[in-house]
């Protein structure tokens, strides 16, 4: 049974009125509609457990910007954009820069991906440690991906999720499942998955809005 549904990513920012427009300009407007950007943020210190993977036509767009060493037969480039979160890009024939995957660090990527394919369905899939589901219900691009690292959470992530509950499923629903509640919020509940990634369930009429 599909718990939930996708409604979109929100990036906490130390300055969201700059850094929105920044990344309004490097992705498409439908793909830029349903990434959210709030303020106050601390600034970053540690590296981002969930970060954006691109596609995109050339690096043009990203130039200027810090870039993270990668292995040589690695077919993405990292960089960091104006406040320092992390994100690939992946050369490929598309129009503009747009999403392909939403990706996740993990102590356990395996077990953290088939608690998130419990909660919304998809296609999971499992290659040497890393996991992926594609085809979540709402989520406009290719899937979300998780990662195996060796080091645990100790931060807020930069980057989360919101998700709307299906007809008849409740909070306590997901806390059977083994979330946590970690409080209100204006739009609904902020929540935490096993392994404590940050996301918040927010009412359906949200959802159709957001």
């Amino acid at each position: 049974m599909v718990l939930a549904r996708f409604v979109g990513l929100r990036r906490f920012a130390v300055d969201a009125g700059a850094l929105g427009p920044w990344w309004a300009g490097r992705l498409e407007p439908e793909v830029a509609a349903w990434l959210r950007f709030e303020g106050d943020a601390a600034p970053k210190v540690v590296k981002d457990r969930v970060h954006l993977d691109l596609r995109a036509p050339s690096l043009r767009p990203f130039d200027g910007l810090d870039r993270v060493p990668t292995g040589p037969a690695d077919p993405w480039t990292t960089f960091r954009d104006p406040e320092g979160s992390e994100f690939c890009v992946f050369l490929a024939d598309v129009p503009s820069p747009r999403v392909k995957t939403v990706e996740v660090d993990a102590v356990d990527a395996r077990a953290i991906a088939r608690w998130w394919h419990a909660v919304w369905g998809g296609t999971l899939r499992h290659r040497d440690d890393w996991s992926s589901i594609d085809g979540v219900p709402g989520l406009p691009c290719d899937g979300i991906g998780f990662g195996p690292v060796p080091e645990p959470k100790t931060v807020t992530n930069r980057l989360q999720w919101e998700i709307a509950l299906e007809d008849g499923v409740t909070i306590q629903d997901l806390v059977a499942a083994g979330a946590t509640v970690l409080g209100p919020e204006p739009r609904g509940t902020v929540m935490a998955d096993p392994e404590g990634n940050e996301f918040a369930v927010v009412p359906r009429r949200s959802a159709a809005t957001a």
